[in-house]
């Protein structure tokens, strides 16, 4: 399986044991010097740890970082540098400025909204035109699920 080249690059083989804020400052000041750094992005998380990934502006910026320091000893390790599978979330910020990660918080609005674009809802049979489920109990008129007090008249 071949990876399509991106302006994205995927580093792993990291030493775990180095600090995360130290890591990244390090991987900028190597990475820097083959053209604009516009993110770098390490985690400690147990998935994550020995892995980075750094976002350049360019390119060939890129693949110039990757071909020069593959196979480089980092902190006593030897870097594993390829592209990244996917586009990074500050590549697309820089294409789209309206551009909005997905977060838990969001990202139901986010997939619902780019559903409902490509695709029209679909309705069960026994719903009506409208879109509005039925109740159960055959309430369909709506007076019953009104807030409104009925009225009854004692008459002796």
């Amino acid at each position: 399986m071949s990876i399509s080249p991106s302006a994205t690059l995927y580093v792993n083989n990291l030493n775990d044991k180095v600090n995360k804020d130290e890591l990244k400052h390090q991987l900028y000041a190597l990475f820097a010097t083959y053209g604009k750094l516009v993110d770098v992005v390490a985690s400690k998380t147990p998935k994550m740890r020995g892995q980075a990934f750094l976002v350049f502006t360019d390119l060939a910026a890129a693949t110039t970082a990757m071909r020069a320091c593959d196979g480089m000893t980092f902190y006593d390790k030897p870097l594993k540098i390829t592209y990244a599978k996917t586009k990074s979330y500050a590549t697309s910020r820089r294409e789209d400025p309206n551009f909005v990660p997905p977060s838990s918080a969001n990202a139901s609005a986010f997939v619902n909204q780019s559903s409902k674009a490509d695709e029209k809802k679909r309705t069960r049979p026994d719903e009506p035109a409208d879109g509005e489920p039925q109740s159960k109990r055959g309430k369909a008129d709506g007076k019953a699920d009104s807030d409104e007090e009925m009225e009854i008249d004692d008459e002796e």
